[in-house]
């Protein structure tokens, strides 16, 4: 912003602002419009009341300037706070087939390098069969400040066999040691001649280096090491040796831990094994190529070896057309990732196995939308182990209903979230936990389709899957929500669902004290229009107007003791605290103002006889009184469906039929 703008933006508002209160006081205030009617005398005519029409066009000029004063000062507002200087989002970064074959070719030699063939291969059944290896996910939420803390742990358990390579990787060997079952998985650290560093073809030549037969025994770099995609050594001397003639690898495994969606940035997140160390992630790049090796299988069983050399270039380049499909920058649509899978795998398609084919494009379609995670840990003394990740959520990212949006307007936590449902559909039991704030328990604790919002009950649980189990601890009145879920990984068409978790304080809690300061304001209200004398105009009782503003600062102190309790509080409480401090108000100004006649009246009462009596006053204390009964009903409501689910807690089984409890 240039120097002095601030300047002009604050005087052409003022400015603004001023004509405004002019033309106001000029329309309401005898006198102005008279004398331009004697000015501009052709203005009263028959047909243009002129008085009442020129004090409503001065109304009319005065509101467009202050619409005009609040755009000026908004554009001020926006600029000074500099947000167009926001970096924006990224822009997908364009790379030629060539670059794009180059970089994913690279990234499988430097995973088959590093990481053993067994590791990459138990990698790829966690990621295409996770229900098999994922007995148990434990979900926690808890509210940390403004922010959702989402502590998810996962229970993994493998077969012997599962673990049985890694093992054998471990312990030192002797060269020739590592047997036909790691043919194809021997190092490399630059393609042949010819290759892509050397001007060969674009897919065919590339990809060759994935297709090569492997090199004999006596060239091969030492048991277990997964070497590069194709299958050969341009390094005889192998890794470096231990002194007793043999190689070793680290003993790891390559498991995937998050499924994110791709433009999704994940905020804070933290892993950790069972023992609580913190586990290493892999980099973007060690991932592609963890994913490419996947899925060059996945095509090898789908589509078969190639045979003669022009299947073979043919296949490659079906291969790393699916391979750029996968891992380009940016979201692709599910109906353009199928109609380019459609197009590529075309004329291959006759060697092809259905199912394998169906799997392979399903695979693909959801690597389009998602991108995977991948930590390297060491294998465990069993068959069992334990992971767990942490990441932070925004709180106001879970207000999605109106009613939510409503109390983060005015200054009140969030009490009601919605949170997707995904986990259920990889693991054989999960466990969802969320534990609420001080004196607040669970109201409702439901599950529903994240596109329409209807409730999920147990008939269409049982229309997913037979095998499919779903409860929630609900109508139980604890402070904390609770959600079983087994064996969802059997549904035959997994739906998108979402659960809903409403938490409420515990009754009376604020609600009750409001109440009872609405009763108390409305009584007292009703009994100065009674009893205290009216303010005629020569003289105001101090007390009265003291005592009547300070029924609102001391209910809201009574309700707000505490900040926190009054920001968990329901939209109900905090509008009965702003009626309460309406109806003081009102009434303080209507006492020292001096009444009209007809707002006096003087009825006559049994054993009180005649009385005077501020009819502004005393409406003012029935509005009061009708909010406190209002308040009343809702707080009986309240306490009688707390009391309720105390019930159904003592009395199992007294819950209404149809809940998932």
């Amino acid at each position: 912003m240039r120097r002095g703008e601030t300047f002009r933006w604050i005087g052409a508002c003022l400015g603004q602002l001023a004509a405004a209160a002019a033309l106001v006081v000029a329309s309401i205030v005898d006198g102005p419009a008279a004398l331009l009617l004697r000015a501009v005398p052709w203005l009263d005519t028959a047909f243009w009341p002129a008085e009442g029409a020129i004090r409503v066009l001065g109304l009319l000029a005065a509101v467009e300037l202050v619409v005009r004063a609040r755009r000026t000062a908004r554009r001020h507002w926006w600029r000074r706070q500099r947000f167009d200087r926001a970096p924006g989002r990224p822009f997908p970064i364009p790379l030629d087939q060539r670059d794009a074959d180059l970089e994913i070719l690279r990234s499988m030699i430097r995973i088959s390098r590093t990481y053993p063939a067994p590791a990459i291969r138990l990698f790829g059944q966690i990621l295409l069969d996770p229900a098999r290896y994922q007995v148990r996910i434990t979900d926690e939420v808890r509210q940390v400040d403004e922010c959702l803390r989402v502590s998810v742990s996962t229970t993994f358990s493998s077969a012997p066999d599962d673990l049985a390579g890694l093992r054998e990787d471990a312990v030192v060997g002797t060269p020739g040691a590592s047997g036909p079952g790691h043919a194809s998985t021997v190092s490399t650290t630059r393609p042949a001649p010819g290759g892509p560093t050397a001007g060969g073809q674009r897919t065919g030549t590339a990809s060759a280096l994935l297709t090569r037969p492997a090199v004999p025994q006596d060239r091969r770099t030492g048991p277990g090491d997964p070497g590069d995609p194709a299958g050969r050594s341009d390094n005889p001397a192998g890794p470096p040796a231990d002194p007793a003639g043999g190689t070793q690898h680290p003993p790891v495994m390559l498991i995937p831990m998050i499924l994110s969606t791709k433009g999704a940035m994940l905020d804070n997140v933290e892993t950790f094994d069972g023992a609580g160390d913190p586990v290493p992630f892999l980099s973007q790049e060690d991932a592609r190529g963890v994913v490419a090796h996947v899925l060059r299988q996945l095509f090898r069983e789908t589509f078969g070896e190639a045979v003669h050399a022009v299947e073979e270039r043919r296949h490659d380049a079906v291969l790393f057309a699916l391979l750029r499909l996968v891992f380009q920058a940016g979201r692709v649509s599910v109906a353009d990732a199928d109609a380019y899978f459609d197009r590529n795998v075309a004329p291959i398609r006759d060697s092809a196995d259905d199912i394998a084919l169906r799997r392979l494009r399903g695979v693909c379609s959801f690597l389009v939308r998602n991108y995977v995670v991948i930590a390297e840990v060491l294998p465990p003394d069993g068959y069992a182990w334990i992971l767990r990740y942490t990441k932070t959520m925004p709180v106001y990212g879970r207000a999605t209903s109106p009613r939510g949006r409503r109390r983060v307007r005015l200054g009140l936590a969030p009490n009601t979230f919605v949170i997707p449902l995904n986990l259920p559909f990889t693991t054989t039991s999960y466990h969802f936990r969320m534990r609420a704030g001080a004196n607040t328990y669970v109201k409702v604790h439901s599950v529903q389709l994240a596109q329409s919002g209807a409730s999920v009950d147990q008939a269409a649980i049982r229309d997913m899957s037979d095998r499919a189990y779903l409860r929630v601890r609900h109508r139980q009145a604890l402070p904390y929500a609770h959600l079983y879920a087994r064996r969802f990984d059997t549904c035959r068409d997994p739906a998108d669902l979402v659960m809903e978790v409403v938490f409420d304080e515990v009754p009376p809690g604020a609600l009750g004290l409001t109440s009872w300061l609405a009763a108390l304001s409305a009584l007292v209200i009703t009994l100065l229009a009674l009893l205290v004398p009216n303010n005629d105009g020569s003289r105001i009782s101090g007390d009265v107007l003291a005592f009547l503003l300070a029924i609102s600062p001391v209910a809201a102190t009574f309700v707000g003791y505490s900040m926190e309790k009054l920001q968990r509080s329901s939209l109900t409480t905090f509008a009965g605290l702003v009626a309460t401090g309406a109806t003081s108000l009102v009434a303080a100004l209507l006492y020292v103002q001096p009444s009209p006649g007809w707002l006096l009246a003087h009825p006559t009462v049994p054993l009180l006889g005649q009385i005077r009596v501020n009819l502004g006053v005393f409406a003012v204390g029935v509005v009061g009184g009708l909010v406190a009964a209002y308040l009343f009903f809702r707080l009986r409501d309240e306490l009688h469906h707390y009391v309720d689910l105390l019930r159904d807690v003592e009395h199992p089984g007294t819950g209404r039929p149809g809940e998932l409890s």
